[in-house]
């Protein structure tokens, strides 16, 4: 025989849920509501700031609603019994948030105007410290000139006093030679003054000698006498 098929009385069957809410849930929902708009007021402060600001809101949020979702009724459901709502209590508060409070965009400007500053005045002292060092080089660069034109002209000194030298060994030579002739001419007019006392007494003896010749002429051929003038020429 065929098995009839037992229809389950519960299917087809609307059952309705009803949900008690409790003062907790109540509570929690308020929570969550608030920090919602807490974040929102937060979210329209920060878009004024920097990056970081949006980071923090991004973090403050998440926060909020971890903390939403710890406060809400958790729905347990049984097959038998049907569902029930049954608040979760945390042992302990969560612990408050510090939030860090942007930076107002005057105070943001006036840091960008100061660092501006300080970096035109740095700017301005490295440009100060550049120019004296323009200078210096300047400097350097007409020393180094002064140099160049100091070392052609002492290599043209040196070759002026080498010049000098080989002149003043010449002129040392010459004197050298000069003293040497001197010499030889002094003992030379030496020689020619006993030269000249040697011709001097020998035109005496030789006047002796034809004075003596002249009187055996006279004497024995009878030869008239006659004066002459002898011209005795000296040899230098």
């Amino acid at each position: 025989m065929p098995r009839r098929k037992h229809k389950n009385p519960r299917r087809g069957k609307k059952y309705k849920y009803e949900f008690s809410s409790s003062s907790s849930d109540q509570s929690g929902l308020m929570d969550k509501r608030q920090c919602t708009n807490k974040t929102e007021n937060n979210k329209v402060c920060f878009n004024t700031s920097s990056d970081n600001s949006s980071v923090i809101d991004q973090h403050f949020t998440m926060n909020n609603s971890i903390q939403g979702l710890r406060y809400t009724t958790q729905i347990i459901s049984s097959p038998n019994i049907g569902i029930q709502p049954y608040p979760n209590v945390l042992p302990y508060p969560p612990p408050p948030f510090t939030m860090q409070h942007a930076q107002h965009p005057d105070s943001v400007g006036i840091d960008t105007c100061t660092l501006l500053k300080e970096i035109c005045e740095r700017l301005g002292r490295v440009e100060l410290k550049l120019n004296t060092l323009d200078k210096i080089e300047s400097r350097l660069d007409t020393i180094d000139t002064k140099h160049k034109q100091m070392d052609s002209e002492i290599s043209n000194c040196k070759d002026r006093i080498g010049y000098l030298e080989q002149s003043v060994q010449f002129l040392s030579d010459v004197k050298d030679e000069h003293t040497a002739l001197k010499t030889k001419v002094d003992y030379l007019s030496n020689g020619i003054e006993s030269t000249k006392t040697d011709n001097k007494i020998v035109l005496g003896k030789i006047e002796s000698i034809e004075t003596q010749s002249l009187q055996q002429n006279l004497l024995f051929f009878a030869i008239e006498e006659k004066f002459e003038k002898v011209v005795v020429h000296d040899e230098v």
